[in-house]
């Protein structure tokens, strides 16, 4: 059994509680775990590993949910039913939003870098993804472990983009350089986080959709006055907190242990994963249109 399931951050936990106690009763001997790299954050803390244990106070829902049932998984560990849980970094390939999103970003001219670029990114194509979950089924005797899992290779957010960029026929240098700076959110990012909250959502449910139109527009013309006379559009950049946040992580998670206890492994070299996702990238339309 392989929890796969997404959606609500509050729902984590019972989602994980519910798929364990059901493979208790059915008498599945396997349950394998999907959490996240991200509960180590940045991964700044020195010494970090496959058996480290997150503390669970990152900014994120996300995070924090992961950790939480990693440690409710952790608990059980004595129990009939062997658990593994899987560390994945941020999974890329065709269809995924960690391939699609830079591709148009760089596409649209508002692909960015923070700090040169210099960041570590912790990649798993989902391709390699897939291979851990097959040694898994292939073991005759799978234990309970928790492992961090990713692409061979140890990638910057500069040496990722680039690649793509040359798949889609982007000039790299076209990719803005932004500082380090903390993260400030935009006035119009903080409303949309006041109106993404339930009481707010409730309330927009009950308005007419052309009510919805004229206070959208109320709100834009406060942030942003109507432009006057004609001025020439440059596309810009919107940092998100996520995409900040991402771009400063420090180290790559060491990730050798499944290997070591898995020896059959055999993962994908990123350079032959980059290039088939280039071509369905191209077949999808990600394409820059200068580009002959």
């Amino acid at each position: 059994m392989v929890n796969l399931t997404m959606g609500d951050d509050k729902r984590t936990v019972g989602d994980a509680q519910s798929i364990h106690a059901a493979c208790q009763k059915a008498d599945v001997p396997l349950f394998v775990h999907m959490s996240s790299a991200e509960v180590f954050g940045r991964a700044e803390t020195h010494g970090l590993n496959d058996d480290s244990v997150p503390d669970g106070k990152h900014w994120m829902e996300y995070a924090q949910a992961k950790s939480a049932a990693e440690a409710w998984l952790r608990s059980q560990s004595a129990g009939p039913v062997q658990t593994v849980i899987l560390r994945p970094g941020l999974i890329w390939g065709p269809g995924s939003g960690w391939l699609v999103e830079p591709a148009k970003a760089l596409i649209d001219g508002t692909a960015y870098l923070l700090n040169g670029g210099r960041g570590i990114c912790n990649l798993i194509h989902v391709d390699n993804l897939i291979e851990h979950l097959v040694q898994l089924a292939k073991s005759a005797a799978p234990r309970s472990d928790v492992f961090n899992i990713a692409d061979n290779e140890t990638l910057t957010w500069a040496d990722y983009y680039r690649a793509i960029a040359h798949e889609v026929g982007v000039d790299p240098s076209t990719i803005r350089l932004l500082g380090d700076a903390k993260y400030d959110e935009s006035n119009f990012q903080k409303i949309q986080q006041i109106l993404n909250i339930a009481p707010a959502r409730a309330i927009k449910r009950r308005l007419s959709a052309g009510t919805k139109g004229r206070l959208k527009q109320q709100l834009q013309d406060r942030i942003s006055p109507p432009i006057t006379e004609p001025q020439p559009i440059e596309p810009e950049p919107t940092v998100t907190k996520q995409l900040w946040w991402l771009q400063g992580t420090a180290r790559k998670l060491p990730s050798t242990k499944f290997a070591e206890q898995y020896p059959e492994l055999q993962l994908k070299p990123f350079d032959e994963l980059m290039t088939a996702a280039g071509k369905w990238l191209r077949f999808a339309g990600f394409e820059n249109s200068d580009r002959t």
